[in-house]
């Protein structure tokens, strides 16, 4: 398991050589087999849209924390959500430690070897969740850790943390869980002889793996509606948008506006988007009256592009 180091100060991993040692004798009594060289575990008994419910087995000492659920799932904002139900263990309590190995680039032969290959890992000890990196000899805190990743614990550890925020690009990855108690000592100086361990998967079933699904964005426009085209006036265009994720277009649309009356181009008074509508509004010249105006409104989100055309005469 992982090295406890109070906080405030709490920065570093044990190293590798400690997670094989006294800090993870039981560890490696049970999990050097599992993980060494780990196979990974692609046939979950259940799947969503965006989570994955794992196969976990009793722990082998029953006096371990019991891992009862292991759930992973991202919304279309990449916040990655680890729920780790533990039956027995109904509260965390200062003698537990909660750990999340995280291979990210899917080779268990790079990062951290001793631990399936893991280039980071997440923490939970001492009322504090913390991440940890791969640095090319330890895992090392990550200091500060993202304000993205919280949890919350009730009968099991509820985790969450952006995906971007372990690793940019982040498409999945192997894990694995491994949860104890019976820890003693202090913090700064655990006891680790009388500690009960338990690992999802289990011993001899290698890594869980979980791939990232975002919905693929599309982009429409469904409708469009002029106001009255009419000689010194405002003339506003309004452009009913609909996309896959609508978080997408509030956070990132962009309003393309143009016009012209006669072939002559008009500068655009004001654009916008709100609640799925691109608007866009000109103020057509007095002289106009009797001409043609036409234009398009249009919506750029993420690459993709959706506009529609207008033609009206003025009065």
């Amino acid at each position: 398991m992982l090295d406890r180091i109070p906080h405030p100060g709490r920065a570093l991993f044990a190293s590798l050589a400690a997670l094989a040692g006294v800090a993870a004798s039981a560890f490696a009594a049970q999990a050097s087999t599992a993980h060494a060289a780990p196979a990974v575990v692609n046939a979950p008994r259940h799947v969503l849209a965006n989570s994955v419910v794992f196969p976990v087995s009793p722990p082998g000492d029953p006096n371990a924390p019991a891992i009862s659920s292991v759930t992973v799932s991202n919304d279309d904002n990449g916040k990655l959500t680890f729920a780790i139900g533990i039956t027995n263990r109904p509260a965390l309590t200062g003698d537990m430690d909660i750990s999340i190995f995280l291979d990210t680039d899917q080779n268990p032969q790079t990062g951290a070897v001793a631990v399936g290959g893991a280039e980071y890992a997440i923490d939970l000890s001492d009322n504090s969740v913390d991440l940890a990196k791969w640095d090319g000899t330890n895992l090392m805190y990550m200091n500060p850790s993202p304000v993205s990743l919280v949890y919350t614990y009730s009968n099991g550890a509820t985790i969450t943390v952006n995906a971007g925020d372990i690793a940019a690009g982040l498409t999945g990855f192997n894990f694995f869980v491994g949860a104890a108690s019976g820890i003693g000592g202090t913090p700064a100086n655990p006891d680790f002889s009388n500690a009960h361990f338990a690992f999802a998967p289990a011993q001899g079933h290698g890594m869980f793996n979980y791939p990232i699904k975002i919905t693929p964005l599309q982009l429409s426009a469904t409708g469009l509606k002029t106001s009255a085209a009419q000689a010194g006036k405002t003339f506003t265009a309004s452009l009913a948008v609909t996309a896959t994720r609508q978080d997408a277009l509030a956070n990132g649309a962009t309003v393309t506006c143009t016009a012209k009356v006669a072939g002559k181009s008009l500068p655009v008074k004001a654009r916008g988007y709100s609640n799925g509508q691109a608007t866009c509004s000109w103020l057509i010249p007095k002289t106009a009256k009797g001409k043609k105006i036409a234009g398009s409104v249009g919506v750029s989100v993420q690459n993709l592009q959706a506009s529609k055309q207008f033609s009206a005469t003025v009065h």
